[in-house]
């Protein structure tokens, strides 16, 4: 839920400015509007460093993930500023050696080809007059250059190597006698040989690896680096709310303003009474930006990473997180449905809680577990065991078959049209709630009335359906037989549910223009709700082809066992790879399909809008 706010104006003495700030960051309640100030080039290059730092800890951070030994940590004696500057050029010696390296390999692979030549033999020849050139031609023209250098006897043809459908040859004599040779390229000499490229590269991976090593040796420092991160986002805070404060009084008197959730303004007020500064509580006025503060039970809360994917609501808005959460878990466990898959998600959740020691994990992690165990249920209800259908297991005796309440394609594809009318309809009641929020009685009306319509509709299907029908061992046909007249029922509250959409839209216009508005309102219903509730297909349509492709995997395990024993060895390959990929492609799939459900059909049923301001306190994190 959204937590109620109040806006707070203070007004104190500047005199006391640094002081009364520092104690409200230390006291962390108020969320301070932030003024559109001029950039500070202070607080730009504290920005800076801030990034510069975060990115040094998290540097350490996955060298001690990735080194074994290396998870213990140990306070800095000397200043942590020092720490940086060894940090920053310990990285920068690093990426330089690194970036020498890839060049010397460029430059040894460039010299391979020439062999193991001292250079320096090539400047004595200069010294007695003596000039060397390199080329490369195809082989008919390098002889005919052999032969032509062999009659001018000036110059002396000496072969290298071939290459790529080439010649490479050098030639040696006088200056004063190069003559330039026809149809043949230049080439160029490596300015070092093969021997002394290697001993630089030997050299430069020592020097690196020295590097690599000392850094290493800081990774025990890495909290020490968190901490003082924490300090410099601090100061930044504190910077950034301390140019938030204006002059209310020509210097006399400095004016803040921010929010604080109302069940702490007893705490806030018993603060402010010790201090010399005037304050006000006021209520939210309609175009006031308030933040937002979400506060669910520890069941609801491991959802709000997904609300915070689409955003968080704005403060008139209800949190939609405790009712989609129980949706998304039941769209999840259909999308898979295997209660073998289900249980092997359970596990891994299970290592993973033992194994993963970050407290920031732990609540994905029990979101996995919940999730898990509605794979689990669903596919026990859908009657999916690693793509074995589980009441052939057993024949059909075991309690597990006895669980199976779904197993055939009607029940599960009925199942998920009635989580869709379910869920579309129970959003268009959550529309009406947050209307009478914001509208009053008056503007609840028209989703009330889509509520009665959808409701009319599906008890007059269910009274053609007759007594008999049923979703798996729910009887609806039945319970809608104990409705006397339940064909007339569905029709008045169809006609009801009408009425209220035609005269209750667009309130800002005259009674008797409103059921003009409301036949294009009605239109915009019977085009997009019943697509809405086909959209739900989809957790069928998922858990159909999870259990097809699972039975495919067997099928093919088995075909490629034969009747060797040696058999068993393929036969558990498939399986593994099989069921691997089959699972991963169900999981990006419940998660992309559950998501699209509730931010697309639930939403637009709710009329959820959403851009939600975060609550952040001004509060000090050491």
């Amino acid at each position: 839920m959204v937590e109620p706010m109040e806006k707070l104006t203070l007004l104190f003495r500047p005199a006391d400015r640094d002081q009364f700030l520092s104690d409200l960051q230390k006291l962390g309640l108020v969320h301070v509007e932030q003024q559109q100030v001029e950039e500070r080039p202070e607080n730009a290059r504290l920005a800076a460093r801030i990034g510069n730092v975060a990115q040094h800890r998290l540097y350490l951070q996955k060298r001690a993930e990735e080194l074994p030994g290396n998870r213990e940590t140990t306070p800095y004696e000397g200043k942590i500023d020092d720490l940086i500057r060894t940090i920053d050029r310990l990285r920068s010696s690093i990426d330089g050696y690194q970036a020498e390296s890839e060049q010397l390999k460029r430059e040894y692979q460039a010299a391979q080809r020439w062999g193991d030549f001292d250079p320096q033999e090539i400047e004595e020849l200069a010294e007695h007059g003596l000039h060397m050139t390199v080329h490369s031609s195809p082989p008919a023209i390098a002889e005919a250059v052999q032969k032509q250098l062999a009659q001018d006897q000036s110059r002396v043809y000496h072969p290298l190597f071939d290459d790529g459908g080439r010649r490479y040859f050098a030639v040696v004599g006088r200056e004063t006698d190069q003559d330039q040779l026809d149809s043949v390229a230049d080439e160029k000499l490596p300015e070092r040989s093969v021997s002394v490229v290697a001993e630089r590269m030997s050299e430069v991976e020592r020097a690196r690896a020295d590097a690599q090593a000392e850094l290493d040796s800081l990774i025990p420092y890495r909290e020490e680096l968190g901490r003082r991160l924490l300090e410099l986002q601090d100061e930044l805070t504190y910077r950034v709310v301390k140019g938030s404060v204006r002059d209310a009084g020509d210097g006399h008197l400095y004016l803040l303003t921010g929010w604080i959730p109302a069940a702490q303004r007893e705490q806030l007020t018993h603060f402010l009474d010790r201090e010399e500064a005037a304050y006000l509580f006021d209520s939210p006025k309609e175009e006031d930006r308030v933040p937002v503060k979400l506060r669910n039970d520890r069941f609801t809360s491991l959802f709000e990473p997904i609300l915070r994917i689409f955003s968080i609501p704005n403060y008139r808005e209800l949190d939609p997180t405790p009712f989609f959460a129980p949706f998304y878990t039941i769209f999840f466990g259909l999308c898979v449905a295997d209660l073998g898959y289900g249980v092997l998600l359970l596990a891994g959740a299970v290592v993973a809680l033992a194994v993963i020691k970050r407290e920031a994990a732990k609540p994905l992690l029990y979101l996995g577990l919940i999730l898990a165990a509605s794979v689990m249920v669903f596919g026990l209800l859908l009657n999916d065991f690693f793509g074995i259908e589980i009441t052939k297991m057993s024949g059909g005796k075991s309690g597990l078959a006895r669980a199976v309440l779904f197993g055939n394609t009607n029940s599960a594809m009925l199942l998920a049209i009635t989580l869709g009318i379910v869920q579309v309809t129970f959003g268009y009641v959550l529309r009406a709630v947050n209307a009478v929020r914001g509208k009053g009685a008056a503007g609840a009306m028209k989703p009330i009335g889509v509520v009665l319509m959808l409701l009319g509709i599906v008890v007059a299907v269910l009274h053609q359906l007759g007594p008999s029908f049923s979703v798996g061992p729910i009887p609806f046909g039945a319970a809608a037989a104990l409705i006397p007249a339940a064909g007339m029922v569905g029709y008045v509250l169809t006609g009801i549910g009408l009425l209220l959409l035609l005269l209750f839209n667009s309130l800002e216009k005259k009674l008797y223009l409103r059921p003009l508005f409301g036949l294009w309102e009605l239109y915009e219903l019977i085009t997009t709700v019943p697509g809405y509730i086909l959209s739900y297909l989809r957790l069928f349509a998922l858990g159909l082809s999870g259990y097809l492709l699972g039975d495919t995997v067997i099928n093919l395990a088995m075909m490629v066992k034969g009747d060797s024993v040696w058999g068993i060895i393929p036969m558990v390959l498939v399986l593994l790879v099989g069921s691997g990929v089959n699972l991963a492609i169900g999981l990006l799939s419940a998660f992309v399909h559950s998501l699209r459900l509730t931010f697309v059909e639930f939403y637009n049923s709710v009329g959820f809008k959403g851009g939600g301001i975060e609550f952040q306190p001004f509060a000090r994190k050491t």
